[in-house]
């Protein structure tokens, strides 16, 4: 669902609903928070630690390679500067965008800095915080808080576009979703719709207001406790077991990828025949690179899990650190309608 959000309002930009897209990304930060957070807790659960080196190996090798192959095989037709170029491969395209870095195409990638500098420090601080046992869920609950507070003020004070692309800012949506999996949060499955209108309520009220041009940027603070509860009310969803969601969901980070380059290749900006035939390109993308590079990993670690069992050592962890035999288990519903983009 997330990624739909997104190609609707990357389709619609020039007609005045990109606010949609800005949605669909808060989507995107609180069902990731909820989906890496349920994964650590349970490796943690189950073997008393979180192995740091594993999961940040992992993240690395799952999203740097369709990353990597979207920047060549578009860099020598787009030919961006150097200066747009790094930020994306290095996933520091937020804070560039901020420096006045014109990141062109790959403008779109400041989310996936978010997420990224997101997880360098939360599995550490999910280590010290989770010692607090009884206390972690308050604790994090009220630094959710403090961060809601700060980004609204930074909003008030007109710095939008800081508290629209800065990790202390946008990365409230993702702490959002990490509550909810810490606090087993669950809601009535009906929650999720009315949450989802919820959200392109607000959006489209922005669209329409005179000021939508700037107003955009204020809606992933308006929505995103809109999103952390439907996140909380995923499970229970039973339409976003839908087969086309699903399909959404598992082709989602590559469709991301590419969308927007195509769309400057054919349209020259952001476009609806350009999102729809850069949706295209990156289905194809999942299918020729993004699943083959997945089927090889999880065929390596098949091997070096037996390869253990042997030795008599621990069972290999999975994509984000957990145990794999139940990395799905406690998100299965979240990640169906995710679109989530990382495992």
């Amino acid at each position: 669902m997330a990624i739909l959000l997104v190609l609707i309002g990357h389709a619609g930009a020039s007609y005045r609903i990109g606010s949609v897209a800005a949605a669909g990304v808060t989507l995107f930060f609180a069902l990731s928070g909820y989906l890496i957070t349920g994964i650590l807790q349970t490796e943690y659960e189950r073997h008393g630690q979180i192995k740091l080196r594993h999961f940040y190996t992992r993240r690395l090798t799952r999203l740097g390679p369709p990353l990597l192959i979207m920047v060549l095989l578009t860099g020598p037709v787009l030919r961006p500067g150097w200066d747009a170029v790094i930020p994306a491969l290095t996933w520091t395209g937020n804070y560039a965008g901020l420096a006045g870095v014109d990141l062109g195409s790959y403008g779109h990638t400041w989310s996936l800095g978010v997420e990224e500098q997101f997880y360098i420090a939360w599995p550490l601080a999910l280590l010290a915080l989770i010692r607090l046992r009884g206390r972690l869920v308050t604790v994090v609950l009220w630094v959710v808080l403090a961060l809601i507070a700060w980004r609204t003020l930074l909003t008030a004070a007109g710095e939008l576009r800081y508290a629209y692309t800065a990790v202390e800012t946008a990365g409230t949506a993702i702490l959002g979703g990490c509550l909810v999996a810490l606090a087993r949060w669950r809601l009535p499955g009906r929650w999720a719709a009315f949450s989802l209108a919820g959200m392109l309520c607000v959006a489209l009220a922005v669209a329409a207001s005179s000021m939508w041009w700037v107003m955009w940027l204020v809606v992933p603070l308006l929505v995103t406790p809109m999103a952390v509860v439907l996140v909380a009310a995923a499970q229970d969803a039973a339409w976003l077991e839908m087969k086309w969601l699903t399909t959404a969901g598992v082709t989602s980070y590559s469709v991301y990828l590419w969308h927007q380059p195509i769309s400057h290749l054919i349209s020259g900006t952001l476009s609806p025949l350009g999102v729809a035939a850069g949706a295209l390109v990156g289905i194809a993308a999942y299918a020729g690179a993004e699943a083959p590079l997945m089927s090889w990993r999880s065929a390596r670690e098949a091997v070096a899990h037996t390869q253990m069992v042997g030795d008599g050592r621990p069972p290999a962890t999975s994509a984000s650190g957990g145990d794999t035999s139940s990395a799905d288990a406690p998100v299965s519903s979240a990640v169906r309608l995710a679109c989530v983009r990382r495992p």
